[in-house]
């Protein structure tokens, strides 16, 4: 055994346990593919112009870095998932990102939520700060609740961003961002409607339009969508199904263009959500799988959404000045049901009260003088986010009101500068200054089944914790030939930190504070392209080194005082390591590949703090960190009599992984393949699909203190779009 975790550790090693290592062996192809750039790029400058219909593949652009740039010139390790990938590979929420880009895991069950992880680091408690920071369209979301919907047919595409992006987006983006970023209003006017229907009495519907209001001067575009099912477990208690989604999303936006040189973007979204907050099958009832006893009704009422005007002023030819403004809102009432059992049984369920509110602000100048070019700027971030919760514990017998007012400050300013010493060799050096200011006040009450305010508890009033964080980034880039780029990187990410927003009845828990969380990264990275751009290759080899990881701890003692419940704090000392690859290959102009792999391997150095007294889990893994993940799609276009079809198959695997520090619940592995058709008959302008998830209806049971969760069965969906 020691042998085999020995092997495990070192990433050069060519096998586990006997059996060859997908990563390595990946690893070799795509440097093998490298190595043949050199002698490919050498013919490609005399080689004639293509034609049209070639193999190679397509030329993707990202904004990484503030800026337009060339994703495989691009000193980050970032993935991007155009418009056509979203449609095919059936993406409705950011659940349906999983296998999509290397190193990235989301493990939630709840549909409306989403827990997202990069390289084993994130936050699996949507009221804490999130370790990878999510964007709509440069606009930040701040917490977890309602981050999860990606379904409005206005997508342009979503970059995931791997490792701290401390530097250009600014706290709690220590192990990376995704980017979801909507496509413009265009002058053309066009649109789109799509119906669809599928098991699980699932409806979807959707539709987008575009055009001009003012021609060349203003234009505008709606989408809208909505989509629900019935569930996929079945409540014995209720008879009925649970677990549905029930989600309408629009969002408008109008475009502003005085002249060539100004404009002005404007954008209102709304979400409007009634899922249910998922149960699972209490343990020790002999309940066959998806099936649950749970007593609470658990289907939320969310409304978030939000109004954001960007402008951009091209001062001249070199400098453009940005201005993003955004005010954003949550609104939510969640029933959440841990245990799956009646009320009259019930070990843990509670209901909270959700009313989140932000404003940013950010301005950034950029400038672009050949050898050099920079981005600067300035932040502000104002939240109000006020949590209420009532808890039921020992079968109905006891009830509990906790509330919480907590406001949070944040201010910045940042720059980023590249230059190209020679043709080849480029030093790029980033700097934010961050400070935060976090204030709480806090209450708790024991109370009855009628959610009365009793005996007061404890109380706090205007509790404070001031931070401040300096992240700054080096990376130095050489270009060898024009297909063949590499990087290394040192940068620093944080997490911010605060107070635990729900107080479990406790003084003690109410004033723990929870540090910022640090990380020092080290991150080399290949991007090659080979084969007259047929063979894309990029490898990132990474280790990061944590201070102050933010986890969850069950009654600890903390500064001599004992902490009842589920407490967030910190832990001393972690580190995570690994290899990604992601290789894209075109074989002919029908047929293209995409595939990804990631090893991952993380551990506790020291866990608990000086003044904490807990479980000790030192050596133990983190949580939500797969050892090896590996992804798979091809798509294959094919002339048949009438039209055209369009055939997408993804297959994805995921090693087991724990869901707590204590390594002792843990997702098993699991393997999933989906597959989809697409058919648009000759000179119309209908497509027709079909897409089913979960092909070979594999069921995977993950365990936790009270309950079971499984993962959704086979899903078919099928629908008619009209593009006009």
């Amino acid at each position: 055994m020691t042998s085999h975790r020995t092997a495990k550790r070192c990433l050069g090693a060519v096998s586990f346990a006997g059996k060859p290592n997908p990563l390595i062996l990946g690893i070799t192809l795509a440097l093998f593919s490298t190595l043949a750039a050199a002698a490919d790029e050498d013919k490609a400058d005399a080689a004639p112009a293509k034609a049209e219909g070639d193999s190679s593949l397509a030329t993707v652009t990202v904004t990484a870095e503030r800026r337009a740039t060339d994703v495989q010139k691009t000193a980050v390790a970032v993935s991007a998932i155009g418009e056509s990938q979203l449609q095919e590979r059936g993406v409705h929420t950011l659940a349906d990102l999983a296998g999509q880009a290397a190193g990235l895991t989301l493990p939630s069950p709840y549909l409306n939520q989403q827990y997202v992880f990069i390289r084993g680091i994130g936050n699996s408690r949507p009221a804490g700060n999130p370790s990878v920071g999510v964007y709509i369209d440069d606009v930040y979301i701040a917490r977890q609740f309602g981050n999860a919907f990606a379904n409005l047919p206005d997508i342009e595409r979503i970059e995931v961003l791997r490792g701290p992006q401390g530097s250009l987006y600014g706290q709690n983006t220590s192990s990376g961002a995704i980017k979801i970023i909507s496509r413009d209003p265009s002058d053309a006017f066009h649109g789109s409607l799509d119906v669809a229907g599928g098991n699980l009495g699932t409806v979807e519907t959707k539709a987008h339009v575009s055009g001009a209001l003012v021609p060349n001067i203003l234009s505008a575009s709606l989408a809208v969508a909505h989509r629900r099912n019935d569930g996929y477990f079945h409540n014995d208690t209720l008879d009925k199904d649970v677990n549905r989604f029930d989600t309408s999303q629009a969002r408008a936006k109008l475009l502003f263009k005085p002249n060539d040189q100004l404009r002005f973007d404007l954008a209102v979204d709304e979400a409007d959500d009634n899922s249910d907050n998922a149960v699972g099958t209490p343990i020790n009832r002999g309940l066959s799988d998806r099936h649950t006893l749970a007593g609470w009704d658990t289907r939320t009422d969310q409304k978030n959404g939000g109004i954001s005007l960007r402008a951009s002023d091209e001062l001249d030819d070199h400098l453009t000045l940005k201005s993003i403004t955004a005010w954003r809102r949550i609104k939510d009432d969640q029933p959440w049901d841990s245990d799956g059992l009646p009320i009259s049984e019930g070990i843990f369920k509670f209901q909270q009260y959700i009313n989140q509110r932000q404003f940013s602000q950010e301005f950034q100048l950029l400038g672009d003088y050949g050898n050099f070019d920079f981005v600067t700027g300035a932040t502000a971030f104002r939240e109000h986010f006020n949590f209420d919760r009532v808890t039921s514990t020992k079968a109905g017998s006891n009830w509990q009101v906790t509330r919480s007012w907590n406001e949070k400050e944040s201010y910045g300013v940042f720059g980023q500068l590249h230059y190209k010493v020679t043709d080849a060799f480029g030093i790029t050096g980033g700097l934010r200054y961050s400070r935060e200011q976090h204030t709480l006040d806090a209450d708790a009450y024991a109370s009855d089944a009628h959610r009365d305010l009793l005996a007061r508890q404890f109380s706090v009033e205007g509790i404070d914790q001031r931070n401040h964080a300096v992240t700054p980034k080096l990376t130095l880039d050489y270009t060898f030939q024009p297909g063949l780029f590499t990087y290394f990187t040192i940068a620093k990410g944080e997490t911010s930190g605060g107070w635990n927003p729900a107080p479990a009845g406790s003084l003690a828990l109410a004033t723990v504070p929870i540090d910022p969380e640090e990380v020092i990264s080290y991150e080399w990275g290949v991007k090659s392209t080979a084969f007259d751009n047929r063979v894309q290759n990029n490898i990132a080899l990474f280790y990061n080194d944590y201070r102050n990881y933010q986890t969850n701890l069950t009654n600890p003692t903390i500064n001599n005082n004992v902490v009842l419940g589920s407490v967030l704090t910190n832990v001393d000392k972690a580190h995570t390591y690994g290899a990604e690859l992601e290789t894209s290959i075109r074989f002919t102009p029908a047929l293209q590949t995409n595939f990804s792999v990631s090893y991952l391997r993380t551990k506790f150095d020291q866990f608990l703090k000086s003044g904490t007294t807990a479980a000790d889990y030192t050596g133990n893994e983190l949580p939500f960190a797969p050892h090896l993940t590996l992804n798979a799609n091809a798509v294959y276009d094919i002339r048949v009599p009438g039209g055209d079809l369009r055939l997408n198959g993804t297959a994805k695997y995921s090693s087991k992984y724990y869901s707590g520090p204590e390594n002792t619940y843990a997702t098993p592995a699991q393997t999933l393949v989906d597959l989809g058709g697409f058919y648009t008959p000759s000179g119309s302008q209908l497509t027709f699909s079909l897409t089913v998830k979960n092909l070979f209806d594999r069921t995977y049971e993950t365990p936790s203190v009270y309950s079971y969760s499984y993962n959704t069965q086979r899903q078919w969906l099928a629908g008619v779009r009209y593009d006009f």
